[in-house]
């Protein structure tokens, strides 16, 4: 008798020790709330995933329910509700969330939202859980304000435990052990966690100031000069003004110099816009046309003979100007060429400004 006694303790023991191993190892999982974006001024999606953490097990969920928290101050003088969508979910169908969340309760400036789980759909029916991180796709949720969020404020989202009481939502998680539904433990900062706090509609510091470049003179039918900025930010869209008149098209910042491009004569300044407000630029651009000299006008032409091999041509000297038959050296300032072999020649005449005629 004594001896089946001992051989029952050991093997309710033995029992024991099994399914505590079970339950030790089922606790292998984690819950992330990530991805947080702010997609319009009132509205902030995420995603809520869950990794088994042990490859070596494999668990099957039997049933989810989420319970979270976020800054009620985000959505001041407004009201809030929240959606989610299931498209990409990693849960079976007869696990994925089918029913309205609940954001009617507050707990001091926090806003809860309940998310009620489905009926477990019995062992093997559950989802087999990704050990790829970040895990299984829950759902995708979507907060909506009926205001713009408050300007330079947080979500400030965060994942209630298994342990919280009413009026807080607990988020649980359960799954199928040796046939059996056992509720599992869920603690923030262990096996729970939100990552990223996104500033919401952050204000926007107006432009910075920098200097305008270029400027200068340039010849008439030569094509202008280059304007600039020193630096520019992304994010700003810069404008070009020629004599206070707006030019299109705009330009936009990428985080170093800009140019408008060559451009004809006139006063130039800058201004940059961004949804701070506009700033103009420093300084300002200013380009000068020096005019072409007109074509020279031919005086003479003196063609070869048989007895004077060369010829010569001369054309009305303006005082100011030099004159080239080769568009190189402009050293003559009478307009008259001598000792020409026969060939064909192009005279033109170049100013003080270096400016050559057509």
């Amino acid at each position: 008798m004594k001896s089946l006694y001992t051989q029952f303790i050991k093997t309710l023991t033995l029992i024991t020790l099994l399914l505590s191993a079970t339950i030790g190892n089922s606790q292998n999982f984690t819950i992330t709330v990530q991805n947080i974006t702010q997609t319009a001024p009132n509205k902030l999606t995420f995603d809520a995933y869950i990794l088994n953490t042990n490859s070596g097990q494999p668990f099957e969920l039997a049933t989810i329910q989420f319970g979270l928290l976020f800054n009620s101050l985000i959505y001041t003088g407004g009201t809030v509700s929240v959606t989610y969508d299931n498209t990409g979910s990693g849960l079976n169908a007869a696990q994925v969330f089918n029913s309205t969340p609940n954001t009617a309760t507050t707990i001091g400036s926090q806003t809860v939202i309940k998310m009620a789980g489905r009926t477990p759909p019995g062992t093997g029916g559950g989802t087999i859980l990704s050990f790829v991180s970040p895990g299984s796709l829950i759902t995708h949720f979507t907060i909506t304000s009926s205001v713009n969020f408050a300007a330079n404020s947080t979500a400030d989202i965060a994942i209630n435990s298994s342990a919280v009481l009413s009026p807080n939502y607990v988020t649980s998680v359960s799954e199928y052990i040796a046939n059996y539904n056992t509720l599992l433990t869920v603690t923030p900062g262990t096996n729970a966690f939100v990552i990223g706090n996104p500033v919401l509609n952050p204000t926007v510091s107006a432009p910075t100031a920098y200097a305008v470049n270029g400027g200068g003179a340039y010849c008439q039918g030569t094509g202008g000069l280059p304007v600039g900025l020193a630096n520019s930010e992304v994010g700003v869209t810069y404008t070009l003004l020629k004599n206070a008149v707006v030019q299109v098209p705009t330009v936009a910042g990428t985080g170093a110099a800009i140019t408008f491009g060559s451009q004809l004569f006139g006063t130039y300044t800058v201004s940059g816009t961004n949804g701070g407000g506009t700033t103009a630029m420093t300084g300002s651009a200013v380009i000068t046309e020096n005019p072409a000299p007109a074509i020279p006008t031919l005086a003479s032409i003196t063609q070869p003979t048989c007895s004077v091999a060369s010829g010569s041509i001369t054309v009305t000297a303006i005082a100011g100007l030099n004159y080239s038959i080769d568009g190189v050296n402009y050293t003559n300032a009478t307009g008259i060429f001598s000792g020409l072999v026969p060939a064909s020649y192009s005279v033109t005449a170049r100013n003080t400004a270096l400016c050559i005629s057509p």
